[in-house]
């Protein structure tokens, strides 16, 4: 630069405490009348002090495919640079971003600092918080009564559902994604039924409440039999079971 900040016999100066940026030299020799040669040709030094590795914190889990995401502070960076995968989604000097809109899946996210000249660390651990949004519980539908054995079952559909799992009693009946399942050759009885749906990474809601279903099978009409004529009064009346 124009600051001179050496005078002496010696043919070389310890430089410390530069900032970054770029300095420039140039140096003569001058003799004992102090008398000088011309400059050397000017030699830049440029200094670029790296900023310390910042730390991430992501949530390991989420609901709603809102979250923020953080990392630590660290000395001389200017800004932080933040990856989604490879996608840079933040490039500025706060400490947090806020995450929306996310659907299901596992994300992969990473930091680095940059100093005032751009350099940047090296990138901190990759975190990934995993988006699981639950769909909400189905409300189970089955007839109350039934007299013939065969029915059908439904529930209601809800947003976010892949799949439905049926169950009557403890047995898993139906995992399929549309709503309702004909049953069929049931006997009298009751019968209790409960879904739940799941979404695309198989995580469910919640259970239903039980719907029951009551099979009541109604005799058919049986055949009677009576003698067509009788000549005293008595005679036998029979009839199919």
């Amino acid at each position: 630069g124009s600051t001179r900040i050496h005078n002496a016999g010696s043919r070389s100066k310890a430089i410390s405490g530069k900032g970054n940026g770029t300095y420039a030299y140039k140096v003569r020799a001058c003799n004992s009348l102090g008398d000088c040669g011309s400059f050397s040709a000017v030699r830049n030094t440029r200094v670029s002090i790296t900023a310390g590795i910042p730390v991430l914190t992501v949530p390991a889990n989420d609901a709603d495919g809102s979250y923020r995401i953080s990392w630590t502070s660290v000395s001389g960076a200017a800004t932080y640079q933040l990856y989604e995968g490879s996608n840079r989604i933040h490039n500025q000097n706060n400490l947090a971003k806020d995450i929306s809109g996310k659907g299901n899946g596992t994300y992969a996210y990473k930091v680095r600092a940059c100093n005032s000249l751009g350099d940047c660390s090296a990138f901190g651990g990759v975190q990934n918080p995993r988006v699981s949004i639950i769909p909400a519980v189905p409300t189970m539908d089955a007839p109350a009564t039934d007299f013939d054995g065969d029915y059908l079952v439904r529930w209601s559909a809800e947003a976010g559902a892949v799949m439905y799992n049926l169950y009557e009693g403890s047995t898993n009946i139906h995992n399929w994604n549309n709503q309702g399942k004909a049953i069929s050759g049931k006997t009298t009885g009751s019968y209790g039924y409960k879904v739940r749906a799941c979404n695309s990474l198989g995580d469910c809601s919640e259970f239903s409440a039980v719907d029951t279903t009551e099979v009541i099978f109604t005799p058919t009409v049986p055949v009677l039999t009576v003698p067509a004529n009788d000549s005293d009064g008595s005679y036998p009346a029979s009839w199919t079971a």
